[in-house]
């Protein structure tokens, strides 16, 4: 009983803090949408998911081994070292890549724009928060400490929409601006959780083989998936703005930026359940495992059963509120509410 308190608690103060990161996001979303039309937005949010999705192609699983292995047990300092030449090894690599192709049309046919510095920053910009950001937040959660990890992460979308404001009010809008503050907001956060988040370490050194087989036991499996899950998210999202165009595409990120809301939710309780379940299964407590998972999914599935129903029964009203007139058409209340359909 005592397990399941600490969990309910640790899910209602990380939640809270999502939930209110969520909203500045959304704000995010609705400043940008509104200021630079749904042309321009369309432009931001594709290269936004694009890079997403390199994201996950590069990091090939490496980040979920990460907070396993932290969640499983405590690690050793070079544990850390290890993981930290890793993700630099990423950056390294993707950089010179994205840097070799700059000057051929390899970019322009799968960004689609010849806007070099805008495909770097927009690049960077998820880079930072994806291998940097993120991976600061799963050391926290891996201690137990969500709130502090996602406290961060609110400080860093609340650099995010402080930057924004302040480009706009000096009538900047350049995309590769804007994905450029971005970026810098995501390692101000980083560096901060980095001096203010106290880790515990195991005395003991781990050779680099021994590093190796860990981490790769828990990639191993997600090496396939992740070239898939590229395979099929890209070029969807491709697809969508190469035939729709950009202003299609700023049709369905408007209505994914609602969705949101409750998938915000779900990765606060994904993290959670990441620590719980990786806890059980090291120590082979797998009846106990069983039984918190079928709780848990009752409970999410209840939520999203209300949450997207009500989406979807006002769903012009909620487009015409935030994102304004020019969002409202046939095209974007369907796909409103076909994404909110999705959710359950």
């Amino acid at each position: 009983m005592h397990a399941y308190t600490d969990i309910l608690s640790r899910l209602f103060s990380s939640s809270f803090i999502q939930i209110f990161r969520s909203i500045i996001v959304f704000f995010i979303s609705v400043i940008l949408a509104r200021k630079l039309g749904s042309e321009a937005f369309g432009n931001y949010a594709f290269l936004t998911a694009a890079f997403i999705q390199v994201w996950s192609l590069i990091d090939g699983g490496f980040q979920n081994s990460f907070f396993t292995n932290l969640s499983s047990k405590k690690q050793g300092k070079n544990f850390y070292t290890y993981s930290l030449a890793v993700i630099l090894l990423q950056l390294i690599i993707s950089s010179v890549l994205i840097l070799l192709f700059l000057s051929t049309n390899f970019l322009d046919f799968f960004f689609l724009t010849k806007n070099r510095e805008l495909i770097f920053w927009a690049f960077l910009s998820i880079i930072s928060q994806k291998s940097f950001l993120n991976n600061a937040t799963h050391i926290a959660e891996s201690m137990r400490k969500n709130f502090y990890g996602n406290i961060f992460e609110l400080i860093a979308v609340s650099f995010q929409i402080l930057s924004i404001v302040i480009l706009f009010s000096m009538n900047i809008s350049d995309l590769d601006r804007i994905f450029m503050f971005i970026t810098f907001a995501n390692l101000a956060s980083c560096a901060l959780s980095i001096l203010f988040i106290k880790r515990e370490y195991l005395d003991l050194n781990i050779s680099f083989k021994e590093y190796f087989d860990s981490t790769i036991l828990y990639m191993r499996p997600l090496l396939l998936f992740s070239w898939i899950s590229f395979s099929v998210q890209f070029f969807d999202i491709w697809i969508l703005s190469k035939i729709g165009g950009f202003t299609e595409q700023s049709y369905f990120q408007v209505a994914h930026r609602f969705s949101l809301i409750f998938i915000v939710f779900l990765v606060a309780l994904n993290n959670i359940n990441w620590k719980e379940t990786a806890e059980l299964t090291e120590n082979k407590r797998i009846s106990e495992l069983y039984d918190y998972v079928f709780n848990i999914m009752r409970y999410v599935c209840c939520a999203a059963i209300i949450f997207s129903l009500f989406l979807f029964a006002n769903s012009e009203n909620l487009l015409t509120v935030f994102f304004g007139k020019e969002y409202v058409t046939s095209a974007s209340i369907i796909t409103f509410e076909l994404m909110m359909l999705n959710i359950i």
